[in-house]
């Protein structure tokens, strides 16, 4: 019998109903006609980016009270990549500053790891430092959100790309995102050298086309002056250059 992945932390209520692992607000965010390409999650072929309709994207992993009260990191995570999708392809309707709480953003991120690893099987033992973090407790010094600067042109796609990252022993020590082709690393662990995963917990993200600038602000209890700047430099209808290598079918 599936078990709401947050058992013992705050009492269980309600049924374990099927829910979107990646949270619908998120997929109606960067989906386009009800489904969305997705890479890299468990059951996936390697290297294949799957076209699959929002409405197949669910799993039984929580109960009806710990989905609920977790509903603001969905609404977070929507308005984050709302806003990212809408700089790029509805820059007109799209206001010049969106603030989200960066907080709120790792523990979605958090979220998402620990959703996957409950759809992928029962019997899998997420770490209990994780699930504390996800239902507040404070993060340690040096974990958390890094988002990288961008090393080469990024063709920012309707896509969903999840990478884990497991040591050799098979312990997570984070996860790399691409979403809507922004890339995203949450680490669980200090790095040793934090600057090769990017800048950690920026004070937002920037897109400049010339003609206008539209910012996206991430609210942390310590300001970080710095940002990571993105410049628009064309648009293309080709394949993105990232799924080179990959596969594309439909789910």
């Amino acid at each position: 019998m599936k078990r709401c992945f947050l058992h013992g932390h705050g009492a269980c209520e309600g049924k374990i109903s099927s829910e979107h692992y990646i949270s619908r607000t998120v997929l109606d965010a960067i989906g386009g006609g009800g489904a969305v390409h997705v890479g890299g999650l468990l059951w996936q072929p390697p290297d294949t980016f799957q076209s699959i309709g929002i409405n197949a994207l669910v799993a039984k992993v929580l109960c009806e009270k710990h989905n609920a009260g977790l509903s603001q990191l969905d609404k977070a995570a929507g308005r984050l990549f709302r806003a990212i999708d809408g700089v790029d392809k509805r820059p007109e309707a799209t206001h010049p500053l969106t603030q989200v709480d960066g907080n709120l953003i790792e523990r979605w991120f958090l979220k998402l790891y620990c959703g996957l690893a409950a759809a992928k099987s029962s019997d899998t033992a997420i770490p209990d430092t994780l699930l504390r973090l996800l239902t507040g407790e404070r993060w340690p010094e040096g974990w958390g959100l890094y988002v990288p600067f961008p090393a080469a042109p990024l063709t920012l796609a309707t896509e969903f790309y999840y990478e884990a990252l497991n040591a050799p022993t098979g312990e997570i020590k984070g996860i790399k995102l691409r979403v809507a082709g922004v890339h995203f690393n949450l680490l669980l662990g200090r790095p040793d050298n934090p600057t090769a995963w990017g800048l950690h917990r920026p004070r937002g993200l920037i897109f400049n086309n010339g003609s206008y600038e539209k910012r996206i602000e991430l609210l942390w209890p310590v300001v970080n002056d710095r940002a990571v700047i993105y410049t628009r430099t064309g648009q293309s209808s080709d394949r993105p250059p990232q799924w080179s290598g990959w596969r594309e079918t439909c789910a």
